[in-house]
């Protein structure tokens, strides 16, 4: 943050007329706090991009991991703490937030003071924080299901070793896994 111009200098030549100038002046503000509701398969891989985006835009962080995968995101965020009071910066930004119970996770997301909200899990859960949290701007990924219809291939091998290639990725957890054939 502290690399972000605070002000800027514009010309735009307006041929006869005089040049239309401005002075840009720029300011960090955040929206407020920010919640990282994290998923139990890919705990890191789902967790990370909403806990950087929030800090890096000036907001301070509450990460609550699934309760099957605490470990992985209690390390994160310790390490995490101890780079930004290494650096001068107050460690508090970033919160380790455990709620065991559904209905914890369910405060903690309606709270007033949560405005962003980093939702990867069921698409019932997503419906709920659509309805439920509307004092947060929402980012969500939701489960899906990806379907691929086959009608032809010019190399069927290729195309088979493929197609088994993404049912065996991860075990087939990942969202992306093909889902129906």
């Amino acid at each position: 943050q502290a690399d972000i111009p605070a002000s800027a200098h514009w010309e735009k030549p307006q041929g006869k007329n005089p040049p239309l100038v401005m002075q840009k002046h720029f300011e960090v503000v955040g929206r407020g706090i920010g919640l990282v509701l994290g998923c139990a398969t890919f705990p890191t891989w789902n967790t990370y991009p909403g806990l950087f985006a929030s800090l890096a835009t000036g907001n301070p962080v509450i990460v609550k991991p699934h309760p099957n995968a605490v470990l992985p995101m209690a390390i994160t965020i310790a390490i995490l703490r101890d780079v930004l009071r290494e650096q001068g910066i107050d460690p508090n930004v970033v919160q380790l937030g455990l709620c065991p119970r559904n209905e914890d996770t369910q405060a903690l997301a309606t709270n007033p003071s949560v405005a962003l909200i980093d939702f990867t899990g069921s698409t019932a859960f997503g419906n709920w924080l659509q309805s439920n949290a509307k004092q947060a701007h929402l980012y969500a990924e939701m489960s899906g299901v990806n379907t691929v219809i086959l009608e032809s291939a010019s190399d069927y091998t290729a195309t088979m070793k493929n197609l088994a290639f993404t049912l065996a990725l991860y075990s087939g957890q990942m969202c992306t896994t093909t889902q129906n054939i």
